[in-house]
Parts: C-alpha cells; structure tokens; sequence
C-alpha cells in the first residue's frame, strides 16, 4: 500500500458507504466536501476537543488507520478497504500472496 496515497481509499470508501444511487453521489468537489464532512462528523466532534496540535495528528492517523484497514465496508464484502485494495492488485498482477508485485523485487 505505500507507493498509493493513504486517503484515496478512505475516499473512494466514502463515497461507496453512501446511501446514494450512484448516479447521485457527490464527484469532483462535491465528493471532496461529503467527505470531509463525514471526517468532520465522526472524528472531530465525535472525539474532540483536543488541547494541542500533537492530538489532533494523533487522531487523524488513528482514524485514517481505522477508515482503510479496519473498518468493514459492506460493499466490497465486509472486508477492510485496504485488504480489498490489494486483494485487487494482487489479481490485477496475476501474484499470489508469496510474489513481488514488481518481478525485480523477486
């Protein structure tokens, strides 16, 4: 997962958890604001108010963890979106689990 931003899963799972017909989901900024709003909602009043700036990185890194690679996305079949992502790159390449995705790396 390190060569792919670590919220475009989160993004891209935001998006799908919403109970909206596809054709009605947010795209381009609209997308970016439903977002950070559902960010807004479940962590900053959720858990906050923080006394510095140190806990507020600290509970966005915790929630960015928990959002992509453990929390269970009904879409993608109850798996994490982090699992569900390599699970797709994995096939993408044709590896299996004990391969390199880059043949140099073997």
């Amino acid at each position: 997962m390190g060569h792919r931003a670590p919220l475009s899963a989160a993004l891209l799972a935001q998006a799908a958890d919403a109970d909206l017909d596809p054709r009605e989901r947010p795209t381009g900024p609209d997308w970016a604001q439903a977002a950070l709003a559902a960010f807004k909602a479940e962590l900053v009043r959720n858990r906050g108010p923080w006394r510095n700036l140190d806990e507020v990185e600290i509970a966005v890194a915790e929630y960015v963890d928990w959002f992509n690679h453990r929390r269970l996305h009904g879409e993608i079949g109850l798996v994490p979106p982090a699992e569900f992502e390599d699970g797709f790159y994995r096939h993408l390449s044709g590896s299996t689990e004990g391969e390199a995705l880059v043949p140099s790396l073997q």
